[in-house]
Order: C-alpha cells, then structure tokens, then sequence
C-alpha cells in the first residue's frame, strides 16, 4: 500500500520537478486563466438592468446573486476584472517604459544622472492622490485617464532600483573595455547595460500590477472615482 501511495504521488510530474518546471507551470497556468478572462469579458456586452430581479441569491440563472439594479454579479464580476488586468497590465508598462528610459539617461555621465535623481526627488514630494487626479483630469478622466494617471505617478520606485543598478554595472569590466574601444555611451546603454539590467526591468513590471489595481481600487474605497458607475470594476461594489 506504501509503495502504490508513493507511485501515485509520482505520477504527477510536477510533484517530484525542479523550481524552474514548477514555476513555468504556474506561469503557464496563470497565463492561461488571464486570457480567458480578457476573452470572456469580449463576449460581454451591456449588462441588462431589472429592478424585478433586484438583491436575488446566487442561483444557476445568476451564479453570483444580482445587485440593487438587477444586473447579474458574475457578469459584473468579469468585465470588471478584465478592466482591472487591462488598467494594471498598461499602466506597468508605462510605468516600466518610464523607469527604463531614465535609468539608460542616468547612465551617460554624472550631470545626466543628477537630473535623473532630480526627477525622481521632484514626483517623489508631491502627494500621491494629488498627483493622479491631476493627471487623471488632464486626460479627461474614465479609463484612459485612470491609466495614464497610474502609469504616470508610479514609476518611481523602479526608476529607483535602476538608477542604483545602473551605477552598479557602470563598474563593471566589461563597461570599460568597451569604453577603451571606442564604443559611444548610448551604445553601451543599449548593448550591455540594458541587456544586463534588464531583470529588475522584468520583474518590476510583472509585480507592479497588483499594485497598481490596489493603488486604484484604494481610490475607489475612498470616493475618487473616475469612471461612472456604471462602468463594471471591482471599486463599485466594495
């Protein structure tokens, strides 16, 4: 019995994996359920309103019960988080893109780099909320405001992480044998530095998108609203 126990553990490949095949499966698996979602949400057009079926329990009709309008809850509930993905997915890569750019500018002498910590130093002191219902107003508000304004006030912490890891790698060897070969600073920028570097570039971006849907349901919670409330996202019925 001990032996056709242990046999049956094996069987599942992963049980027995390394940490690499393990991870490429989680990845894998949670690529997966994240397109389905953005797939879903295509299929989902308005949401139909029905005061007779207003406050009902979850049911095989409404797997998730409906709200104060009648409107179905798990419909809700996907297009909401398909705009969640979608807000945190865009707004991380600005923010990345952002982060990117002023470290490789941060990395071609030492007046470049001062500027680079002035920028940082600057949108670091303004208030936080503040700045993003400026910036979320100076786009027009909705979704793409929400976007822009994440995207745009996020971005320091990693520019941050790689200013510090460009002053790093401007020590290495290999920066100075291309320097002794004649090779132009923005060269070096591209060809080694942000090939190099690239790793805190990855994994700020993969992380910062939880955060930026927390930043904006955090906003939500506290009546900063920029979408109507029709708009299906998980702020309204918090």
């Amino acid at each position: 019995m001990i032996r056709k126990k242990q046999d049956d553990k094996k069987q599942w490949f992963v049980y027995n994996a390394n940490l690499r095949t393990k991870t490429l499966v989680i990845i894998a698996i949670s690529v997966v359920v994240i397109a389905s979602i953005l797939i879903a949400s295509l299929f989902i057009g308005e949401i139909p309103t029905s005061f007779a079926s207003a406050n009902q329990m979850p049911s095989l009709e409404h797997l998730f019960g409906t709200d104060w309008m009648g409107r179905d809850m798990f419909q809700r509930t996907i297009a909401g988080l398909a705009l969640s993905l979608t807000v945190g997915i865009i707004a991380s890569a600005i923010s990345t893109v952002i982060s990117i750019i002023l470290g490789l500018f941060s990395s071609f002498n030492r007046f470049a780099d001062e500027i680079v910590a002035g920028i940082i130093d600057l949108f670091g002191s303004i208030p936080h909320i503040l700045l993003i219902i400026l910036v979320s107003i100076m786009f027009g508000g909705g979704t793409f405001g929400v976007i822009m304004g994440v995207g745009l006030t996020h971005w320091t912490p990693l520019a941050r992480v790689l200013r510090s890891e460009v002053k790093e790698i401007k020590t290495k060897e290999f920066i100075a044998l291309a320097q002794n070969f004649g090779r132009s600073k923005a060269w070096i920028a591209m060809k080694h530095i942000f090939t190099v570097g690239y790793f805190p570039d990855y994994c700020g971006c993969y992380f910062d998108v939880p955060s930026r849907n927390y930043a904006r349901g955090c906003y939500n919670i506290l009546r900063i609203r920029f979408t109507t409330s029709r708009t299906c996202n998980w702020g309204n019925p918090v």
